[in-house]
């Protein structure tokens, strides 16, 4: 598991990578492990916040997805 959260290669966002099946980085201003999905017509979105050791999952039956609204969910946790 450490190897999947770890940052080995960069995305080009500042402060972010890929680990192995998750990005690394900062979400909201807090570190997170996190990946994102959609499938026909659905977006998925998990993240791990590991100084908190929250968790926060979204799914949704739309294709488009406001990413200011997984930001606006972190802000109020």
């Amino acid at each position: 598991m450490a190897a999947t959260t770890a940052p080995h290669a960069p995305t080009g966002r500042p402060g972010e990578a890929y680990g192995y099946g998750f990005f690394v980085g900062p979400l909201a201003g807090r570190r997170a492990v996190h990946h994102s999905g959609d499938n026909g017509g659905y977006k998925a979105f998990a993240a791990w916040l590991p100084d908190s050791d929250e968790r926060l999952v979204l799914l949704a039956n739309q294709a488009e997805v406001n990413p200011a609204a997984v930001t606006s969910v972190l802000d109020a946790v």
